[in-house]
């Protein structure tokens, strides 16, 4: 059905999407004319040239529930192969938990600059189609023009941080939130265990290496592994079922897969979380800048094929045929939502009112290729055009082939 309906809606969804009329990396003057997104203006002592050290600054913008007002800040840089883009990406932390775009108060807020992601809304649609989900927590996240020390700086995707937190993720003191990394990417002061297939940095609670909460999440996730890979590992009291949240894994792959994210081959940004006496539950869904196509390795600029599916943890399970069938079973929930994150996407064109365009006047991406795109398009519209024509795609190959299981 939904590949019969898809080239209808999508043609009615999109009937006339028009938008408003060398990155040297070389600050270019404000626009003169102001885009329709609210304005962030971030002020900082000093340059911001580490991820490590924060800066000391001020944020003014729609603050603390207020139109407009300004508050103390710290900056930093943040991510990791995007941190070599010009436009950078930056994590701001308050001093006290306070509210930002009328998003719920915490301290610490992520500043994605999206710079490879020419259609900005990536991340974006990854978050709607999370939310389509039971997964427990889905980062939140609204779209700004920033001026950087006075000059334009181009429209930022301010986001919730992945952490624990009573406005986000919600576990009490005895939970755990890992992050599925890679030892080069991690600091100096990270504590993480590693196993005989992956290495879990526990983001929270901050632990020491070999304290009794240490060595009881590291256990717990040697116990499943244990079990996954076991003899009895579809057995419902011994084996995987055991230690993990099936119905949540098997959301949070249905996200995964139907963005073809790379990285959720449990290989970094792969976040897992533990509540106190509960099971180890997939979630938050994080960094989707290079899924849905807009990559050309790895097979995942391709809108067919299976790609997390016959990788780690996932491949094993769907060894289980128990697991199987839950996957089919729960594939219609998530076509029946391909059309509400269509007109979300559609949406959120609307909602940048033009900023799309100043940003790229900032700096000069569109019909340029940057790292790793798997199409350079010549037009906003076209990029918008690619992404959704990949997820209908996606959404066709993925539902006859997950059926033919």
């Amino acid at each position: 059905m939904i590949q019969r309906l898809y080239p209808l809606f999508l043609l009615f969804l999109f009937l006339g999407c028009g938008t408003d009329d060398d990155d040297s990396g070389i600050t270019q003057p404000a626009p003169v004319e102001p885009s329709g997104l609210p304005a962030m203006h971030l002020q900082t002592d000093w340059e911001v040239n580490s991820r490590d050290d924060y800066v000391a600054g001020e944020l003014s913008g729609p603050i603390a529930g207020m139109d407009s007002t300004t508050l103390p800040v710290s900056v930093r840089g943040r991510g990791n192969s995007t941190w070599n883009f010009p436009k950078k990406g930056y994590q701001i932390r308050f001093e006290e938990k306070t509210s930002l775009l009328g998003m719920p108060p915490d301290k610490k807020w992520i500043m994605l600059a999206e710079y490879s992601d020419k259609t900005l809304l990536r991340n974006h649609t990854a978050f709607a189609l999370s939310r389509q989900s039971d997964l427990s927590y889905t980062p939140q996240g609204r779209f700004a023009d920033v001026y950087l020390n006075g000059d334009y700086h181009g429209v930022y995707h301010f986001t919730q941080k992945a952490e624990v937190s009573d406005n986000r993720l919600d576990l009490s003191d005895e939970g755990f939130l890992l992050e599925v990394d890679q030892l080069s990417r991690l600091d100096e002061d990270d504590v993480y265990f590693e196993t005989e297939r992956r290495l879990f940095n526990i983001k929270e609670p901050d632990l020491t290496i070999g304290s009794p909460e240490f060595l009881e999440i590291r256990n717990y996730v040697l116990d499943f592994e244990a079990a996954l890979y076991g003899d009895n590992f579809t057995d419902p009291e011994l084996g995987y079922a055991r230690y993990l949240d099936v119905d949540a894994f098997i959301d949070w792959y249905f996200v995964n897969e139907l963005a073809k994210n790379v990285d959720a081959a449990f290989h970094t940004s792969v976040y897992l979380h533990k509540p106190a006496g509960g099971k180890l539950t997939m979630g938050p869904v994080w960094d989707f800048d290079i899924g849905f196509g807009n990559i050309n390795y790895n097979g995942c600029d391709d809108p067919t094929g299976f790609y997390l599916k016959d990788r780690y943890y996932t491949a094993r399970l769907f060894e289980d045929p128990a697991f199987v069938e839950k996957v089919k079973a729960r594939l219609p929930h998530f076509e029946t939502g391909l059309a509400d994150l269509l007109a979300e996407i559609r949406q959120a064109v609307t909602a940048l009112e033009g900023g799309e365009v100043r940003n790229d006047d900032r700096w000069n991406v569109i019909g340029v290729y940057v790292w790793p795109n798997n199409v350079v398009l010549d037009s906003y519209e076209e990029e918008v055009d690619y992404l959704v024509d990949w997820i209908g795609q996606r959404y066709t190959w993925l539902g006859e082939n997950i059926r033919n299981l």
